[in-house]
């Protein structure tokens, strides 16, 4: 079932690869979109245009950090949905490749449409946040999420927790922290035997996993740091 409210909006760079399997993957999907930067490769712009893709090309920001990069065209994407009508958005990645994407929003639509929805929590290095590769919401809540680059006196922060406190507008600190804000949804995805594969070509952190494609849902969130 496609939801003419949702929109998905993937951002991050491009590379041959990611665009190819961008193309793949999003066959069928009817709104979607690429936010990316302005002096990403034309050719590459053109041929997600001609495959139905919405593109918004965005400046890099004038102090940079990795939770900036990601704002910056989340951001702009979202005020680019929000002019085009669409009440929810999920955000994902270039990174990331669904194998059915409109069976993963019919089976979470409940959970995003109560609140801001992912897919688990992660607890790592005494610090408790969210996986963020995708996140699914209304347009005005996400907007609240990416509201804000991250200050250069922050920079220290993981990006996941910066992101939450902006929405929250206050410290998170413990998982129910986290929940209260977050919707999670790996439980329902393996109920309804959802797979997203996730470009992973290095190891990052040590858990088993199949290189370079990572399984989303059965390998990364049933890593020992998950939560939900």
């Amino acid at each position: 079932m496609q939801y003419d409210d949702t929109i998905t909006i993937i951002t991050g760079i491009l590379t041959p690869l990611f665009v190819e399997e961008l193309i793949r993957s999003y066959k069928d999907v009817k709104h979607k979109m690429v936010s990316t930067w302005k002096d990403s490769n034309r050719i590459f712009i053109e041929e997600l245009k001609s495959n139905g893709f919405k593109v918004v090309l965005s400046e890099s920001p004038s102090h940079g950090s990795s939770a900036n990069n990601q704002i910056v065209c989340v951001h702009n994407g979202i005020r680019a949905a929000i002019s085009l009508g669409y009440k929810y958005i999920c955000r994902s990645r270039t990174d990331i490749f669904p194998k059915n994407h409109i069976k993963f929003l019919e089976v979470v639509r409940d959970l995003y449409m109560e609140k801001v929805t992912v897919l688990c929590g992660v607890s790592l290095f005494n610090t408790n946040f969210y996986l963020d590769v995708i996140m699914c919401g209304s347009s005005d809540q996400l907007l609240v999420v990416f509201s804000r680059l991250q200050e250069p006196n922050k920079v220290y922060k993981n990006p996941e927790l910066y992101f939450l406190e902006n929405y929250a507008k206050h410290l998170i600190e413990t998982q129910e922290d986290v929940k209260k804000y977050l919707n999670f949804a790996k439980d329902k995805c393996i109920e309804s035997n959802i797979e997203i594969i996730w470009y992973r070509p290095y190891d990052c952190i040590s858990f088993p996993r199949t290189i370079p494609y990572t399984n989303l849902i059965s390998e990364y969130c049933n890593a020992p740091f998950i939560y939900n």
